[in-house]
């Protein structure tokens, strides 16, 4: 018990004589108990319990189980909400991996644009050098293109340089 009593001191942040004034037991009573002269009364772990009610009796007692009731609840919780949880995870994880997928399928039509878009860019370039007017060996550039129309217009072109 006096191992008990020293770790609920350690983990309150509190000397012996205030864990004495916070059970309002006599400091000599703490001591004694402490030291192994006399065993803890009735009484005595009654008011541990009263004024720290998150300790659990049986940890106090008997060394048995958590230090803390909220850690006993939540062993005896597991039992339900543990399969609650575990139902919500796979539900979540179920819905994280569809969306997982439909991330990839977007990459992958993404990657695909994109190498459609560079082969356009190549096939672009083949024909301008293929369009490309030569006198001898030398391509000349396209100064201007003029096209009529059946309705007597046209449209003068003229390539960026």
């Amino acid at each position: 018990m006096e191992e008990r009593l020293a770790f609920i001191m350690k983990a309150k942040n509190l000397s012996m004589t205030r864990f004495a004034d916070e059970i309002e037991v006599q400091r000599s009573s703490m001591s004694h108990v402490m030291n192994g002269r006399n065993k803890a009364s009735l009484d005595f772990i009654r008011r541990i319990l009263k004024r720290f009610p998150d300790i659990n009796p049986d940890w106090l007692l008997f060394g048995t189980g958590s230090m803390s009731r909220q850690d006993v609840q939540m062993e005896l919780d597991t039992g339900n909400e543990a399969a609650e949880r575990l139902e919500a995870l796979k539900n979540e994880s179920g819905e994280k991996s569809k969306r997982i997928a439909e991330l990839e399928e977007e990459v992958r039509l993404l990657k695909e644009a994109r190498k459609n878009q560079d082969q356009q860019i190549t096939d672009k370039k083949s024909v301008k050098e293929e369009d490309a007017v030569t006198y001898g060996s030398k391509p000349k550039d396209i100064e201007y293109i003029v096209t009529f129309f059946n309705d007597k217009t046209f449209r003068e072109y003229k390539p960026e340089k």
